[in-house]
């Protein structure tokens, strides 16, 4: 009878993915929630059928990024008109 090896470990696999600074994340949604919303929205990827899709601004980011801080709705609206893609990572 064998019996199963010590060194074999589960490696558990999960659904979100965030693909940037975790530090920058965490510390801008202590201080500015907006912005981290932001990040949080551009960097984080959703793993469906073992390949994981993120959102792409069509724009730039540099715009919106500076609208985020100046004012949160105008960098809605540049999003609603700039759009998203959704792109694939393997």
């Amino acid at each position: 009878m064998s019996h199963p090896s010590p060194n074999k470990y589960t490696v558990s696999e999960y659904p979100l993915k965030y693909l940037g600074n975790i530090v920058w994340l965490v510390l801008f949604l202590i201080i500015f929630p907006p912005l981290g919303l932001l990040l949080l929205i551009l960097n984080t990827a959703i793993r469906k059928e073992g390949v994981f899709y993120s959102l792409q601004y069509r724009g730039s980011k540099g715009w919106l990024i500076f609208w985020t801080i100046v004012l949160f709705p105008v960098a809605i609206i540049l999003a609603a008109i700039h759009g998203f893609d959704v792109v694939a990572h393997p």
